[in-house]
C-alpha cells in the first residue's frame, strides 16, 4: 500500500513512539491544530498523538474545525515515564478532501461523560466495557476451567475479547489444545539456571498477578497497566509489565494496543521457540468457535504456515451464533526485535508471531525486552475490515502541525 495515498502533513509528530515512550506536555490556550490530508483516507478512527509546548494537566480536551462543519474530536491526556501529551481519535474520510484541516483547541468540563469502566469480578478477572457493552476481560487470578486438569491453571492474559457487535471472538482451554488462552505471551522453552521451563503448557513455570500499576479511563481510551511475574516454583525469574490500550469503536473497527516489558531478575533467562522446526513461541490468538474461516496477510489469503514473515496476520470467520463475519488482526510493531518475525497460521484457529523462533533470545538481569502489538478487532473480513490500512495507520501514524 502506498502511503502518501492516506496522509501528507506538514510537520511530523510522532504517534507510537510519543504514546508509549514519553511525550511532552502543554497549555493549550488559543493554539491550532493544522493537518493535511489526502483523498483514499479509510474510514476508521486513528489515534492522533500531539505534543503541545509548555505545561499540561489531565483535563479533556476537544479539536473544533474552523469551519465548524464537524462535530468535535476528543482528546485524552496520557502520561508516560512523567511525561504528558494528548490523544485524539480522527476519522479522515470523515473530512473533506481540501488541502488543510485546521482545528481550535479546547478544554472540555472535567464532568465530561466516561463511555469506560472497569469491573472486578470474583477477585479473577477485570472486565473492561464501553457505554455498558464489553470489550475485553484480563484474567488476573488463577484460572481454571471445570473438567480440565489442574497442571493448566494459568493466569495473566486477555479472554474474551468481543467483537463490536458483541461476539466473542477469543477461546479458553479448547479441547484440542487445553493450553491455549485468548490473547497471551508463552515461549515453549524458557531457560534459567540449566533448567528447561515452559510457559506454554504451563510446566515448571508459571505466571502471577502481583499488582495493578495503572488504570485509566476517558472519553477516547481506556488503559491498564499491570505487573506480573515468572515464578519457577517459589522464585522469580522475569518480571513482566503490561499496559493494554483500548480505543473508543468506530463504525469498522477498534485498535488495541498492548505493550510488554520483560526483564530477569537475576539470571539470565533464555527464551526459544519450539524445539521443532516451527518455531512457535511469543504473542498468541486463540480463536473461539467458528465457521468459514480465512487466514490473510499483507500478501493475501494463507494456508497454515510456519515462519514465514509477514507485518500482519487476520483471522475473519463467523463466530459462534453470529449472522456475521467478524476477526481480529496481530500488527507487529516495526521496533520489535528482527521484525517482521514469522507466523505461527493455523485454520484450526489459530495466530502467533513467532518471535524469536529457532534463534535464542538471552533476556538479562537489567536490561528490559519490550514487545509492542496492535490488535485491530473488526467487522467483516480482510478487505471489508480495512486491515491493510488500519495496519498503515499503526507504523505510519498521522501527523499534524501546530499554528499560531
Amino acid at each position: 500500500m502506498n502511503i502518501a495515498k492516506y496522509i501528507l502533513v506538514t510537520v511530523s509528530i510522532s504517534f507510537f513512539i510519543s504514546l508509549f515512550q514519553g511525550c511532552s506536555g502543554s497549555d493549550r490556550g488559543g493554539l491550532t491544530l493544522e493537518v493535511k490530508l489526502r483523498d483514499d483516507t479509510a474510514d476508521i478512527l486513528a489515534p492522533l498523538t500531539v505534543e503541545f509546548p509548555g505545561a499540561v494537566d489531565d483535563s479533556i480536551w476537544a479539536l473544533h474545525l474552523t469551519s465548524g462543519d464537524e462535530k468535535p474530536v476528543y482528546g485524552q491526556t496520557i502520561t508516560r515515564k512523567g511525561k504528558k501529551c494528548t490523544v485524539f481519535l480522527l476519522n479522515p474520510a470523515s473530512l473533506q478532501n481540501d488541502t488543510f484541516h485546521r482545528f481550535q483547541v479546547q478544554r472540555v468540563s472535567s464532568s465530561s461523560p466516561q463511555v469506560f469502566m472497569f469491573e472486578d469480578q470474583e477477585d479473577k478477572f477485570l472486565t473492561l466495557s464501553e457505554d455498558g457493552t464489553p470489550v475485553l476481560r484480563y484474567v488476573y487470578g488463577m484460572n481454571l476451567k471445570e473438567g480440565v486438569p489442574e497442571d493448566r491453571r494459568r493466569s495473566n492474559y486477555i479472554h474474551p475479547v468481543y467483537g463490536l457487535d458483541g461476539e466473542i471472538l477469543t477461546d479458553d482451554f479448547p479441547e484440542d489444545h487445553y493450553h491455549h488462552r485468548g490473547l497471551y505471551l508463552a515461549w515453549p522453552q524458557i531457560i534459567v539456571d540449566g533448567d528447561s521451563l515452559e510457559l506454554w503448557h504451563i510446566q515448571g513455570i508459571e505466571k502471577r498477578f502481583e499488582q495493578w500499576i495503572g488504570r485509566e479511563t476517558g472519553p477516547v481510551f481506556a488503559r491498564l497497566g499491570v505487573h506480573n511475574g515468572w515464578y519457577a516454583g517459589d522464585k522469580k525469574v522475569v518480571g513482566e509489565n503490561v499496559w493494554i490500550t483500548a480505543f473508543r469503536k468506530g463504525a469498522v473497527g477498534r485498535i488495541i494496543d498492548i505493550e510488554f516489558t520483560l526483564t530477569a531478575t537475576e539470571s539470565p533467562v533464555k527464551i526459544v521457540g519450539s524445539p521443532s522446526l516451527k518455531g512457535y513461541g511469543g504473542f498468541n490468538y486463540r480463536p473461539a468457535p467458528f465457521k468459514e474461516e480465512v487466514i490473510t496477510t499483507n500478501e493475501g489469503i494463507q494456508e497454515d504456515s510456519d515462519l514465514r514473515r509477514f507485518p500482519w496476520a487476520d483471522f475473519s470467520a463467523v463466530f459462534g451464533n453470529s449472522a456475521s463475519r467478524s476477526g481480529l488482526s496481530i500488527f507487529q510493531n516495526r521496533g520489535n526485535l528482527n521484525a517482521p518475525n514469522g507466523w505461527c497460521l493455523r485454520h484450526y484457529g489459530f495466530l502467533g508471531v513467532a518471535w524469536p523462533g529457532n534463534n535464542p533470545y538471552l533476556l538479562q538481569p537489567g536490561k528490559p525486552l519490550i514487545l509492542r502489538y496492535r490488535v485491530w478487532v473488526h467487522r467483516g473480513d480482510a478487505d471489508k475490515g480495512r486491515v491493510s490500512a488500519a495496519y498503515e495507520y499503526y507504523n505510519h501514524p498521522i501527523e499534524a502541525a501546530i499554528v499560531k
